[in-house]
């Protein structure tokens, strides 16, 4: 029924000249199928989230092609979530900022042993 209420809407929209958004083509393609595949339908459902998913549905659909597609479609979108999550982003930032990765410590012995020959060579240099 609800799918029936969306058709008349984005066809009263279309006779009016209305161009159709990147919602209106969700609603009118994607929101009543997903709301009764996915448990507890969409959790977000706006302009910017369904932009992306389209610009990277292809490679979405070539990881997760061996789930079926509800399983597929609350996956991505729970990893669309989490990776947009303020509270995530912060807890990403003290991750790197805690456990910084540098170089390996034979490196910066190779360049502790580069810097003293260079140091021998400017003295022995000057002195001579």
């Amino acid at each position: 029924e609800t799918q029936k209420f969306v058709d008349a809407a984005i066809k009263l929209a279309h006779e009016m000249g209305m161009s159709k958004t990147v919602k209106g083509h969700g609603a009118e393609r994607h929101i009543v199928s997903q709301m009764r595949r996915v448990y507890g339908g969409l959790f977000e459902f706006d302009e910017q989230w369904a932009e992306r998913i389209h610009q990277e549905g292809y490679k979405y659909d070539m990881k997760y092609r061996s789930r079926s597609e509800a399983k597929a479609a609350y996956v991505r979108v729970s990893n669309t979530r989490r990776s947009t999550k303020p509270q995530t982003q912060n807890a990403m930032k003290r991750v790197k900022q805690r456990f910084k990765k540098g170089p390996l410590k034979r490196t910066l012995d190779n360049e502790e042993e580069e810097r003293k020959a260079k140091r021998e060579r400017r003295l022995a240099a000057v002195e001579g």
